[in-house]
């Protein structure tokens, strides 16, 4: 029963870490007229996370006859292997500066791009919640996951 609590709180988290770093994108494009790779790959990242998340409900609400256990566990795999490199390649292109700059954009960019790094921790470790309930699960048979 709590993994649809899990799936709602990883939809959250998702959205919100894409808004923060579609901004930090957005303003980055602006200043410098091009983001950094590893800001476009945490937009990657999000859009992995819907996409498996639309696979992890739909499918198994609508169409359980393509519900796979070993999609699941690739898709929550995956998303717990990606949300770990997303943040931590995150912070380490922010590093621990002062976000003050001349400019008011790029201040916003990285007190941003700083928000964007602690959502990204936080979906990880919901990420890797659901993958121990969804291990658990496939170890025991069940369709619990």
């Amino acid at each position: 029963m709590i993994i649809p609590v899990l799936r709602a709180l990883e939809c959250l988290l998702t959205l919100v870490a894409l808004g923060l770093v579609g901004y930090t994108i957005h303003i980055s494009n602006q200043v410098y007229g091009d983001s950094h790779d590893t800001i476009n790959f945490n937009l990657f990242v999000g859009l992995w996370s819907l996409v498996s998340l639309v696979y992890l409900v739909f499918a198994r609400l609508f169409i359980p006859r393509y519900y796979n256990k070993f999609a699941v566990l690739g898709f929550e795999i995956g998303a717990v292997i990606f949300w770990t490199a997303g943040w931590i390649s995150l912070a380490a292109l922010i590093g621990t500066t002062s976000c003050q700059a001349a400019y008011e954009d790029i201040t916003r960019a990285c007190q941003t791009s700083k928000t964007a790094i602690a959502i990204g921790a936080f979906s990880m470790a919901v990420w890797m919640v659901s993958l121990s309930y969804v291990v658990r699960g496939v170890r025991a048979g069940t369709e619990g996951y």
